[in-house]
């Protein structure tokens, strides 16, 4: 999927809000030219389930874990400067881009000295398929049930297992690969 495509799947709905990087910023990273080049189109502010994207101080300033952090954390680890904020999870933990590894996106423990929690995608186009692919199941369950059918969890077995196939067809070892994603499938399968 490229950037363009995934703007306009994403955007029919005027109350998404949708950020815009600062492209001498993104310039300054060290992120690869693929990424650079997904991000310059935009990406959502906020997508289920429960992330966030964009600067951390709202200042749309590009910053790595170390040089942000280290006046908080003194014992920070070197590793920290390959990984650059791209936003948060629900629970205040970092989402980052891994420069020392092909930009992989990574969830980092805000906690515990920003060790790895989860991986979330191995690349910015595979992380904008997967959150295009749980918006459209979120839709689906509210148009064939009903508005509040998503958060009542009266989706049936059937509709996270297309979820899950959808999220194999991106990348058939998605579940191995990413933890997070594993986690989120698992946790809407019907009890």
């Amino acid at each position: 999927m490229n950037p363009e495509e995934f703007k306009k799947r994403w955007l029919p709905d005027k109350n998404l809000k949708w950020m815009v990087f600062d492209q001498k910023e993104l310039a300054k990273s060290p992120l690869k030219e693929a990424t650079k080049l997904f991000l310059k189109n935009g990406f959502p502010k906020s997508a289920a389930p429960f992330l966030g994207f964009g600067s951390i101080d709202n200042d749309k300033k590009f910053y790595n874990i170390y040089d942000y952090f280290r006046e908080s954390y003194k014992d920070l680890n070197e590793k920290t400067k390959h990984y650059w904020i791209f936003g948060s999870d629900g629970c205040g933990d970092i989402i980052c881009f891994d420069t020392a590894n092909e930009d992989r996106i990574l969830i980092l423990n805000h906690e515990s000295d920003f060790e790895i929690m989860n991986t979330l995608n191995r690349s910015v186009a595979e992380l904008a398929q997967c959150l295009l692919f749980f918006k459209e199941f979120i839709q689906q369950i509210r148009t064939e049930l009903g508005d509040g059918a998503f958060q009542k969890n009266k989706y049936t077995p059937s509709h996270v297992n297309d979820l899950k196939q959808r999220f194999l067809s991106i990348n058939p070892n998605i579940f191995i690969e990413s933890s997070f994603w594993e986690d989120e499938i698992n946790r809407l399968i019907p009890r």
